[in-house]
């Protein structure tokens, strides 16, 4: 709604203005907990179908029947982006969770990386693996996107908080 000064006013605040920094942190807070359940979830289930590929050669891994070390490199990948997500959880329990968000945004800039330089390749390994392809890359840009706009927001919170002398320094020891 407008509030007759040309300022559009959406619940008790103008469209575009700052969040207290607190609102932003948990944000950005929520944001790392969705985000580690599902690197989480998606990390150990993918370990679980491709050693059921490597094992049973069956699946969109069934490749790795006959490559066991593609099977030695996967499951390093996946039991550590379990890790990531465990990580990810314990920083957003953390002081300065915008630091954890910048760490998450990285994982999967990385991933993304691997995605680059093989991407012809991946579809070549076997039936499924198009679909994995495209899976893995929806969700590795849609994390990173969404890691990154709430490092945004935080920063905004930030800047606005010293702007308006909003903020406390930090105390440092003079010693």
């Amino acid at each position: 709604m407008n509030n007759g000064k040309g300022t559009i006013v959406v619940g008790e605040r103008p469209l575009g203005a700052e969040q207290p920094h607190w609102r932003q942190d948990a944000i950005r807070r929520r944001v790392l907990k969705v985000h580690s359940v599902i690197l989480i979830l998606v990390a150990a289930s993918s370990a679980a179908v491709a050693t059921v590929g490597w094992s049973l050669a069956i699946g969109p891994y069934a490749f790795l029947h006959d490559q066991r070390l593609g099977h030695v490199g996967l499951i390093q990948a996946y039991l550590l982006a379990v890790l990531l997500g465990a990580v990810l959880w314990l920083g957003s329990r953390q002081p300065q969770p915008v630091i954890w968000g910048i760490v998450g945004a990285c994982v999967h800039l990385c991933i993304l990386v691997a995605y680059v330089l093989h991407w012809d390749y991946l579809p070549t390994l076997g039936p499924g693996m198009l679909a994995v392809r495209t899976f893995g890359l929806t969700a590795h840009i849609g994390l990173a996107l969404l890691e990154m706009w709430a490092i945004c927001v935080v920063r905004e919170g930030v800047a606005s908080a010293v702007h308006t002398g909003m903020h406390r320094p930090l105390e440092r020891d003079q010693t």
